[in-house]
């Protein structure tokens, strides 16, 4: 009840209006801030290079949100959401001997070809399909069809976002933040959850990794209604985790989705680069062994030469 008053009195002081009556909508999107990204103790924390990072982009994101109540006309969450079995954890594989595999491992479709690593084959009949060695061609198709689109290789995760977990959560200065707004301004904060099917991966909001299995069967469609809704914001202000995964990926297919309708959108996105870090991985003695941040930067300039702006939270964004 704290926020809600504390919106009340915001209304009652007459320093905000109306989201609905904005002339130019603005959209903040935050992307899977939540609690096992974005807390060092979290099960899949974004350090970045610098290794706080995802916990200096929610101080900052939650800053510009407080500093620009009025200006945003909503604020949307995506959800990273999972369950037991997803084909990118790691109790979905074992090793020859039977044995659990490691996370971080990447897959590759002669991993999966030459029997190296096998999808567990008790999952056929618990996720209701055909038999163990439908489950196996299709986990080589799955392989195959992500290194053919050229974005990345299976990687397995550590258990992160399960649905009904304390790392599903929203960060909860961002979950204050977004109520705070929506109580404000009477705002349409939107939440939008993603990633539930077991037999692929939903780094973008707007789609899965692969769409079918290997005999035709269609998996998770395109997220059209979410594509709409953006469609219909005249500014969107990009933010969250991890940027060289679920924020990359999703903006990527805004745009390509985005183009199919011959609508050029990156000249509406405002990328806040204080406000996402890129998956770092390091040894138990802090040595970096896995950096994505030069991916980042270079998709980044791609943005940039699309007509998409870069800058900083604390920017002058609403001149």
């Amino acid at each position: 009840m704290r926020v809600a008053r504390e919106a009340h009195k915001l209304r009652e002081e007459g320093h905000l209006g109306l989201a609905r009556e904005d002339s130019v909508r603005t959209l903040l999107f935050v992307v899977d801030a939540q609690k096992d990204f974005c807390l060092p103790d979290g099960a899949l924390f974004v350090a970045g290079q610098s290794g706080s990072g995802a916990v200096d982009d929610t101080r900052r994101l939650v800053r510009f949100i407080h500093d620009h109540l009025g200006d945003l006309t909503s604020i949307d969450c995506t959800l990273d959401t999972h369950q037991a079995h997803q084909i990118f954890f790691t109790p979905f594989w074992h090793s020859p001997d039977g044995e659990d595999v490691e996370p971080f491992q990447q897959i590759t479709p002669d991993d999966i070809r030459q029997r190296r690593i096998e999808p567990r084959p008790e999952l056929a009949a618990a996720l209701d399909l055909p038999d163990p060695e439908w489950l196996r061609s299709y986990c080589l198709h799955y392989a195959r069809s992500l290194e053919d689109t050229g974005r990345h290789r299976l990687t397995l995760w550590p258990l992160h976002c399960l649905l009904g977990s304390p790392g599903h959560d929203l960060v909860p200065a961002l979950q204050e933040a977004r109520l705070l707004h929506a109580w404000a301004r009477f705002a349409d904060n939107h939440l939008e959850i993603k990633g539930l099917d077991p037999l692929t991966e939903s780094y973008s909001v707007f789609g899965p990794e692969v769409d079918r299995t290997h005999d035709g069967r269609p998996l998770n469609p395109t997220n059209e209604a979410y594509l709409e809704r953006l469609l219909g914001f005249d500014r969107i202000l990009v933010a969250g985790q991890a940027a060289s995964h679920c924020v990359r990926f999703s903006i990527t297919d805004l745009i390509e989705q985005a183009a199919a309708r011959d609508i050029a959108i990156a000249p509406r996105l405002t990328i806040l680069r204080d406000c996402t870090s890129a998956v770092t991985v390091r040894d138990p003695n802090g040595r970096l062994l896995v950096d994505h941040t030069p991916e980042v930067e270079d998709w980044l300039a791609e943005l940039e030469s699309q007509g998409a702006v870069v800058a900083d939270s604390t920017d002058d964004l609403f001149a």
